[in-house]
């Protein structure tokens, strides 16, 4: 427990003492500043020693000057740090720390427990949120100018599309093709939005501008292109090393890869969007799931020409991401398709054929 001021300042006999006491108290780790009783305190000592008046005075001026703005200091960081967490507006962020006693923690509580603060730094937060948006929007618009199409300026179309990849030096066949029409929710292969493209880069924008590692600043459709391609190297890494954004973007795959109007995928789209993306799950071992297996499905799928169902479509990854070396865990009673049973009895033949060599 801290100790009180009387404590402190009680019966100090010499000057050493007090003198010792006090700068202690100053530099204490525990911050402790100078109350209006301790320089009364200091005064009154003062006041006795007559023959140091003037060495008592610079003590107290000292002391009382260095414990103000180092407990000053220490309190700004503390209001940063808790509104740096919480959004908290900068009047609710200096009353609750005042009540906490500078503590983070009992501020935190208070802060989760207070709806109105809560409210205002939500309206702050949005209100901020959107003024970031809106600053990008005018770059976002212009960098967009480049490749609309001419007879719908609301939209890119297919040769729009592939002028914009290669300003983002894309080409068709690029894993991160897929992750950039994920995050711009294109409906359809050769087709984005401008309301898209403006309210998703944007979300982006802010989420990235108020992060703790800022982008540099964007001001110009050249830099709007730097922190494109910045972003989509990261998505692809994450579509490379985490399951749930790759199953996220494998899905999306199908929707993308329909034709309008059409509930299956046709069979010559399906068969290169699972050679693009196929591979790329995470935690596939390509000693398990050899590249010759997904060439024996395709085999499979070209001998029944019929397009890819969701269900197909979703199943075959599930499948894959089970699967054991040489299909030795694969359950025939189990619930899946009967064009998957179909393609491990075709996949056991072949590996049966090469005595069970595979290379």
């Amino acid at each position: 427990m801290m100790a009180s001021s009387s404590e402190w300042m009680g019966d100090l006999r010499s000057s050493a003492e007090f003198e010792f006491n006090m700068k202690t108290r100053a530099n204490s780790p525990f911050n402790l500043h100078i109350s209006y009783l301790d320089r009364i305190h200091i005064q009154r000592f003062s006041n006795n020693n007559k023959n140091y008046p003037d060495k008592y005075l610079y003590i107290y001026t000292e002391v009382t000057t260095m414990s103000s703005s180092t407990s000053r200091a220490q309190k700004e960081k503390m209001v940063t740090e808790f509104r740096s967490v919480t959004n908290a507006i900068p009047a609710d962020a200096s009353r609750i720390c005042k009540k906490s006693g500078y503590r983070l923690e009992v501020a935190f509580d208070l802060f989760y427990n207070d709806h109105l603060a809560q409210q205002n730094a939500e309206r702050s937060m949005q209100s901020r949120s959107k003024a970031i948006a809106e600053a990008f929007e005018g770059v976002l618009n212009v960098q967009f100018n480049e490749f609309q199409d001419p007879d719908e300026p609301g939209r890119m179309d297919m040769n729009g599309l592939m002028r914009y990849l290669e300003e983002l030096s894309l080409t068709p066949e690029d894993p991160k093709v897929l992750c950039l029409c994920h995050l711009l929710h294109s409906p359809r292969l050769g087709v984005l939005e401008r309301a898209d493209f403006l309210k998703y880069w944007a979300a982006l924008l802010v989420q990235a501008t108020t992060s703790p590692s800022p982008p540099p600043p964007i001001q110009t459709a050249d830099e709007m292109t730097k922190f494109q391609i910045t972003t989509l190297v990261e998505l692809d890494r994450r579509l490379r090393s985490e399951l749930s954004y790759f199953e996220e973007v494998y899905r999306y795959t199908f929707d993308f890869g329909r034709d309008e109007g059409q509930k299956s995928l046709a069979l010559s789209t399906a068969i290169p969007l699972w050679e693009l993306i196929l591979p790329l799950a995470p935690g596939l071992d390509p000693n398990v799931f050899k590249p010759e297996y997904l060439q024996w499905w395709i085999e499979l799928l070209r001998s029944r020409n019929k397009s890819v169902s969701r269900d197909t479509w979703n199943l075959f990854l599930d499948f894959v991401v089970q699967l054991e070396d040489r299909f030795a865990n694969y359950d025939e009673l189990a619930a899946w398709p009967s064009l998957i049973d179909d393609y491990v009895t075709l996949a056991r033949e072949k590996l049966g054929s090469q005595g069970m060599d595979v290379c």
